[in-house]
């Protein structure tokens, strides 16, 4: 299938999170809005492909994206980064159920820092939906080398009050570490602690969806589109 050409040599977008904080980012915001002008390893591929849908004038949703450096900040404010590292660096074929688990539970125990919270509570409220889909967007999804289809977790028709959607949000970082993903990146050898960041959109009454493939998934005929 025909990717975008928007994503860098997976090497060094699997490695990004070893970069400096001061290198690794261009926003001073955590939360912005989807159309923006910032990269792949910012927003994710789900929030950067959208951000190009709404910049080529298609509908979307309104919504924002939570960055992939709140993930870091919340790791490093609830000191898991060494010990998510640790974790992750023992994953193997025979024990990846189990460690990932642990993983899981780490995040989903943990704090979101209340600078992060306050912009979140910001935009829900600038946002003024009712209801909100709450999507998980890994910096290596949809990218030339990997595409992590259904891998990680989205969450529908979510009630748009703070508390509620900060814990969905958590539940979007941990579903880093879901086993299919886990699995998936042991097959292709990629790093497993890696940029994610949080689509938020307002839920519509959509009347019809469907996904459109770039080419046709069976032959790989780039010529044929299939809806």
């Amino acid at each position: 299938m025909r990717k975008m050409q928007y994503i860098a040599n997976n090497k060094k977008l699997h490695n990004s999170f070893l970069c400096s904080e001061n290198d690794r980012f261009q926003s001073a915001m955590i939360v912005v809005e989807l159309k923006n002008n910032l990269s792949v390893r910012e927003l994710g591929g789900k929030g950067y492909s959208l951000g190009v849908l709404i910049k080529n004038n298609f509908d979307v949703p309104k919504g924002f994206v939570i960055i992939s450096e709140a993930f870091f900040k919340f790791l490093k404010y609830n000191g898991l980064t060494e010990k998510i590292e640790k974790l992750a660096s023992k994953i193997d074929k025979e024990n990846y159920k189990e460690e990932s688990l642990k993983i899981k539970d780490l995040i989903l125990e943990g704090k979101i820092p209340e600078d992060i919270v306050l912009e979140i509570k910001e935009s829900l409220n600038n946002l003024n939906a009712q209801h909100v889909s709450i999507r998980s967007s890994a910096v290596s999804e949809d990218s030339l080398k990997a595409s992590f289809a259904g891998m990680h977790d989205t969450f529908l028709n979510i009630k748009s009050e703070p508390n509620i959607v900060l814990n969905y949000i958590k539940k979007c970082w941990a579903s880093l570490f879901n086993e299919r993903a886990v699995a998936y990146r042991i097959r292709m050898g990629f790093t497993h602690l890696e940029g994610m960041a949080v689509v938020i959109q307002e839920m519509i009454p959509a009347e019809i969806s469907g996904t459109t493939f770039t080419a046709h998934p069976d032959t790989r005929d780039m010529s044929i589109m299939v809806i």
